[in-house]
């Protein structure tokens, strides 16, 4: 479980944004088209292997630095900065709805959200409690009092996606949003979003959850003072 404490100071918003390769689309789409022309090209074939080849090096170069990697965003949505010292609270977590996509609802993926933030926030406060099941906020509050809990984490999830890169040519995405509220008065301290996109290039291959674990610690770790 962990700890939370008071709330000092104020400041500003942002807190990082790692943005990769807008570029990579277009980069991929040229390279293919030139690919084709190559290969109608009526040279001989021993040229034209050397060609690939030296077309193949440039690709292979290019790519890595226009950024075809895992996009992540944290966004932070309160007016005030929150510093909360670490170790001295106590926290409960709630699971979120399962995320969805359209009319698609991915299964468990509120439970997976879940021990994600549970686990980037336990190491900051002295107990940790993680809900099992699914509540609104009055539902979570009334658990994290019972728990008697100073604080309620409640994830949020906005989008997830799921998907096939290679078939679809769309990347795995999972916006979530998570609040800080203090259990005792209902009052929410500080909330951020967290948008955490995969690799077009399937270089950081994985699942949603797996390109959340890494901002939302960064998040965590960004509220509390040590």
């Amino acid at each position: 479980m962990v700890n939370a404490a008071q709330i000092v100071g104020t400041a500003p918003t942002a807190i990082s944004n790692y943005q990769y390769g807008p570029a990579c689309v277009s980069i991929i789409h040229g390279l293919t088209l030139l690919r084709r022309t190559i290969l109608f090209v009526t040279t001989p074939a021993r040229e034209k292997r050397a060609m690939m080849r030296r077309w193949l090096k440039i690709f292979l170069l290019v790519v890595p630095l226009t950024g075809c990697s895992a996009q992540q965003n944290i966004q932070e949505d309160a007016e005030t900065v929150v510093i909360l010292p670490a170790n001295q609270k106590t926290a409960y977590v709630t699971t979120p709805v399962d995320g969805r996509d359209g009319a698609k609802i991915y299964f468990r993926s509120g439970v997976l959200t879940a021990m994600i933030v549970a686990d980037a926030f336990a190491p900051y406060f002295i107990n940790l409690t993680l809900g099992s099941s699914q509540e609104t906020r009055d539902e979570a509050l009334t658990s994290a009092r019972s728990q008697q809990a100073d604080y309620l984490i409640e994830p949020k999830i906005l989008r997830w996606r799921d998907v096939d890169t290679a078939w679809t040519g769309a990347v795995d995405q999972a916006t979530v949003t998570v609040s800080i509220i203090e259990t005792n008065s209902g009052t929410m301290i500080k909330s951020g979003t967290i948008d955490a996109k995969g690799s077009f290039m399937g270089i950081a291959a994985g699942h949603p959850e797996d390109f959340l674990e890494k901002p939302i610690r960064q998040y965590a770790e960004s509220l509390f003072s040590q």
